[in-house]
């Protein structure tokens, strides 16, 4: 489910895709090949993509929904243990359990991020 503020926020611009339909309808009736027209389309076309990507970018999963991912290929419990340890940016745990963002991205932690390897030295004979 998208997060509740981006819903607040995208009320009115949800609706625009809808309004410019109509405007395009009524100016094909009126002139089948209107520039206008195409180009209000056009604009709809895109204003739709662009609700569908922000919609799914805010979507909230479960640890379930979030372990299946393709990029995760996890355990639920392993998720929950990543959400307890902070190492999902934007997890809250709410009532009913962790919500995580679709597009959270697992923070590494130092240990599992090893510095360069020091150069090993070449033995030379003396």
């Amino acid at each position: 489910m998208p997060d509740a503020t981006f819903t607040s926020l995208l009320g009115p611009i949800a609706t625009l895709p809808d309004v410019w339909r109509e405007e395009v309808e009524m100016r094909r009736a009126r002139a089948p090949h209107d520039p206008v027209a195409e180009a209000v389309e056009s604009c709809e076309r895109e204003l739709r993509k662009r609700i569908a990507a922000a919609s799914r970018a805010t979507e909230r999963l479960t640890p379930e929904e979030f372990a299946v991912l393709p990029r995760n290929n996890t355990t639920p419990q392993t998720v929950r243990r990543w959400c307890r340890a902070g190492e999902l940016p934007g997890a809250i745990h709410t009532a009913r359990g962790w919500e995580i963002p679709r597009d959270a991205v697992r923070k590494a932690r130092a240990a599992e991020q090893p510095a360069h390897a020091p150069r090993r030295r070449r033995k030379t004979k003396a």
